[in-house]
């Protein structure tokens, strides 16, 4: 989404087709809930644009009219089968006129950005590429073809856009388009080098500064991240480059600035439910178990869905010894997420300290069978069958989970893991054992 755009409240992207004179109506959720209003599109490429609905709800409260008198729905929307999308897409709603057979060069690139848009990239492809048979020098034809090839045949996109910037060196969108393309191909370096021409020709663009800083967030160059978002926000403070700003401020343990940009996250986006969670762990982080229940239950009040805000709150339920609060909020967050394994591994936690010994092994059982490269349910694992007097069984699994991870070795590294006393001391009695010592002293 271009920057000219966002400034001026344009911050929700769409597929859908829309008509001349269609401005000003609802933008439709697949139950035929108002999620924004529509408002055109950018130019001949692209999307549609449109004000989502929680700028709207802010707009509101500033114009004086309450919240509670409008009807706000957060439910989970329901998954459509392929079926059903096809369906609506084939809907004659969708029927798209093909142009003529006198058709310019410009109609052609209109219908096959119609046809992109409606999902059906494989007949778009075609005529974009009939384009620039017809006219060679047409570089947003390449650009655009790029676009369209890049989920399916990534290096053929690769050269689409490599033509479109030679055609046009200055054309940024291109450079964007291909730096994000290799950074999805774990390019990271080729990637800042697109990114660095793209600020070249286009240098008071927030966005792109946004993602050169999330390339060298995942290249852990964290100062230069810090540099490269800090001249986003002074073009524009948004909220997503504060947010951005916080993850970076995050992993360089900057919980001071952390914090103040989480603040200024909620101030621009009020009903925004990961600055609340994110900063919820903040505050878990710090001790500050009130506070981060806090924004937990504002996150979860304001998108109920998210079952890793349940494991959050759960988590600090259980730093603060109430295990029933923490064991509702784990079965809450698995009926949300069947496959979340972190809240399997603390479920077994709990039981094996309510003495369930046996319903706790089926917990950390059923978390490596999901995920058999963690190291915490095979240690875990290994404990409960040492107490149990399975030595040899124990002690195979317990070396195969240090292999994997030495640090569960460490008993401050249990504690930290919410490993209750009754596990932990079972723990102590299988890692002073001479094979586990001499596994540690090897490592």
């Amino acid at each position: 989404m271009s920057q000219a755009f966002v400034e001026a409240g344009y911050r929700l992207a769409y597929t859908n087709l829309s008509l001349p004179g269609m401005s000003g109506g609802p933008v439709l959720d697949v139950s035929g809930q108002v999620i924004g209003i529509n408002a055109g599109i950018e130019n001949e490429i692209g999307l549609g644009y449109g004000v989502p609905s929680s700028s709207i709800l802010s707009l509101a409260t500033q114009a004086g009219l309450k919240k509670e008198s409008l009807k706000v729905v957060s439910t989970k929307l329901p998954s459509l089968k392929d079926s059903e999308i096809a369906l609506l897409a084939n809907h004659p709603l969708f029927a798209i006129k093909k142009p003529s057979a006198d058709a310019t060069e410009n109609d052609l690139f209109q219908y096959a950005n119609k046809m992109w848009r409606i999902n059906r990239h494989s007949e778009a492809i075609p005529i974009l590429q009939d384009i620039i048979k017809r006219k060679p020098d047409f570089y947003q034809a390449y650009f655009f073809l790029g676009g369209v090839l890049s989920e399916t045949d990534p290096e053929k996109a690769l050269a689409a856009l490599d033509k479109a910037t030679m055609l046009k060196p200055d054309y940024y969108e291109a450079w964007m388009q291909k730096s994000n393309l290799l950074f999805k191909l774990k390019k990271d370096g080729l990637a800042l080098a697109a990114i660095d021409k793209a600020i070249e020709y286009n240098n008071d663009d927030w966005s792109l500064y946004l993602f050169r800083s999330f390339i060298l967030y995942d290249l852990k160059r964290y100062p230069e991240a810090l540099a490269t978002i800090d001249k986003a926000i002074q073009i524009n403070p948004f909220y997503l480059n504060y947010s951005m700003r916080t993850i970076i401020r995050f992993h360089s343990q900057d919980y001071q600035g952390m914090l103040a940009d989480l603040n200024e996250v909620i101030k621009l986006q009020p009903d925004f439910d990961w600055a609340y969670a994110l900063r919820g762990l903040l505050y878990d982080i710090q001790k500050k178990w009130d506070l981060a229940v806090a924004d937990y239950n504002q996150a979860i009040k304001l998108r109920p869905d998210n079952a890793h805000t349940y494991f959050w709150r759960g988590t600090v339920y259980q730093r603060q010894g109430n295990d029933r609060a923490a064991l509702a909020d784990y079965n809450q967050a698995l009926t949300k997420d069947g496959k979340l394994v972190a809240a399997i591994i603390n479920i077994g936690h709990i039981k094996y300290e309510e003495g369930d010994v046996e319903g706790a092994i089926q917990q950390w059982e059923k978390a490596g069978q999901i995920n058999g490269s963690l190291a915490q349910p095979q240690m875990a694992l290994a404990v409960a069958l040492y107490a149990k007097g399975e030595q040899q069984k124990a002690l195979n699994m317990a070396q195969a989970a240090l292999h994997l991870d030495k640090s569960f070795a460490d008993v401050e590294v249990l504690k930290q893991n919410l490993w209750g006393t009754h596990l932990i001391d079972e723990a102590r009695k299988l890692l002073s054992h001479p094979t586990i010592q001499a596994l540690q002293t090897k490592q």
